[in-house]
């Protein structure tokens, strides 16, 4: 009997690019991990990876939602400001500061070294953490750099199927420069 054919049933073949999620990803399974992935999706403008740093009942507040804003009649601007809108504002974001663009910069710096004010235990976390977001847009042939300084409180969970993930991020802005934005202002 004589067995004739193109190909060898038995030769391997070539692999094809994963299906899923690009980028730098580490999985979670400390909460230090969920900061570095921040930073590695803000860096890489990936807007996937930096939706899987925040758990499904994420909540961002920042000083203009404080009890002091609250008198001034300013309270109210990050109430409900959950994933879905900070996915939304996110993206808006990585479009408007594309990598390699010519016209536009952003670059973020977030420490990664543990805070003597760090908290954890076996399914919680408070992580503090500096941070420095530089942006400019030279759109008319002119480039004014602002950079938002402040300070980052993660507050995090641990899932059983997901790891660690953000459940509120709280802002504050750096009161020792009279000048400088934070975050919440960008």
């Amino acid at each position: 009997t004589f067995i004739a054919g193109c190909k060898n049933p038995f030769s391997t073949r070539k692999s094809e690019p994963p299906i899923g999620t690009s980028g730098t990803w580490e999985v979670p399974t400390e909460p230090r991990i969920v900061v570095a992935n921040l930073l590695a999706a803000y860096s890489e403008r990936n807007i996937s990876n930096y939706r899987r740093c925040l758990s499904d009942s994420f909540q961002f507040s920042a000083y203009e939602d404080s009890i002091e804003a609250e008198q001034n009649g300013d309270g109210s601007l990050f109430y409900g400001w959950d994933a879905g809108v900070e996915q939304s504002v996110t993206r808006r974001i990585f479009q408007s500061f594309p990598l390699g663009s010519d016209s536009s910069y952003l670059s973020l710096f977030i420490e990664l070294s543990s805070n003597e004010f760090d908290e954890e235990n076996d399914s919680t976390a408070k992580l503090i953490r500096g941070y420095s977001l530089s942006f400019a847009a030279n759109g008319d042939g002119s480039a004014d750099t602002t950079t938002a300084v402040g300070e980052a409180t993660f507050y995090m969970s641990r899932s059983s199927i997901e790891g660690w993930a953000i459940d509120l991020w709280v802002d504050r802005p750096d009161l020792g420069d009279a000048g400088s934005i934070s975050w919440a202002d960008f």
